[in-house]
């Protein structure tokens, strides 16, 4: 989650797919897991009520975890609000964050301003077989037809999170575009709006690696690409010329808010402040880390 030396180099945008697909399927909403049943039994269990969405925010919120989307606002205005109340950056969000102007995503994951609305697939059939919880992808992500039989919490009268906002009824539906780069007919290109057709084996060069193998597997191409299929880069380089020709008059010089998550080899990563009087008020005692 913190790989790839952006840590070192420039505030990272990384998330934990795992977080980020479980909440943004809803499959907290459905969550009947205690957080007790995972704790040591010699572990103090008054700072870890509350459900495992709960524990998920706190994560986010404290930096121990990667966030995308971080803020429930647009964090391109945040500097330009920042400057017009003579503040600093860092100051500006942390202070509106503790007093609550500001709130995490992560604290309202079916607040329609926090909804990821474009989803680029690249080299993974994230329906078919990546996604865990197919029919909840199905149902609360894509808003298709689904077979999903069980009911949420607030149907069954089920423990809610504590921290996390609930809605009734649950959105179905959250994506505006989903587009697949792939060069098989995958459940997640019959399930996109756009298919981009991708280069196959040997027909283009590229590198491949898996979470099982300890080696890069190169690729040369031994012939060129047939029909409109391109290479990866070149898909994506035709999509970023085009998205910075649209962009003119929409978006120019930005300066950007990011919330970084701690950092390796720094005093943070080795101790954080944290106490926890009542957990209601726990908000209050964090001390999250904020980078501009």
């Amino acid at each position: 989650m913190l790989t790839f030396a952006l840590d070192w180099v420039r505030p990272p945008r990384q998330m934990c797919g795992t977080s980020f697909f479980y909440a943004h399927s809803d499959q907290w909403r459905y969550e009947k897991l205690d957080v007790r049943e995972l704790l040591s039994p010699l572990a103090d269990p008054a700072p870890h009520r509350g459900s495992i969405i709960d524990l998920n925010a706190r994560a986010e919120r404290m930096g121990w975890l990667p966030s995308a989307p971080q803020l429930a606002v647009n964090p391109l205005t945040l500097a330009q609000e920042a400057e017009r109340a003579g503040i600093g950056i860092q100051e500006f969000v942390a202070s509106a964050l503790m007093e609550d102007r500001i709130c995490m995503a992560c604290e309202d994951p079916d607040n329609p301003s926090n909804f990821p609305r474009n989803l680029f697939i690249w080299r993974a059939n994230l329906f078919g077989s990546s996604g865990k919880g197919h029919e909840y992808f199905l149902r609360h992500f894509l808003g298709t037809t689904h077979g999903l039989q069980g009911k949420d919490l607030g149907e069954m009268g089920g423990l809610k999170p504590q921290e996390v906002a609930w809605h009734d009824p649950a959105p179905e539906g959250k994506l505006d575009l989903v587009t697949t780069l792939d060069f098989r007919m995958s459940s997640s290109c019959l399930y996109s709006d756009v298919v981009l057709p991708t280069a196959s084996w040997y027909e283009k060069y590229d590198l491949n690696t898996t979470d099982m193998h300890p080696f890069i597997h190169p690729f040369s191409a031994a012939v060129d690409p047939v029909w409109e299929s391109r290479s990866d880069w070149e898909i994506y380089k035709t999509i970023a010329r085009r998205f910075s020709e649209l962009a003119v008059g929409h978006l120019g010089v930005e300066r950007d808010v990011v919330l970084t998550p701690i950092q390796h080899d720094t005093a943070a990563e080795l101790a954080q402040p944290f106490e926890v009087k009542d957990w209601k008020k726990a908000r209050t005692n964090e001390r999250p880390i904020f980078v501009a």
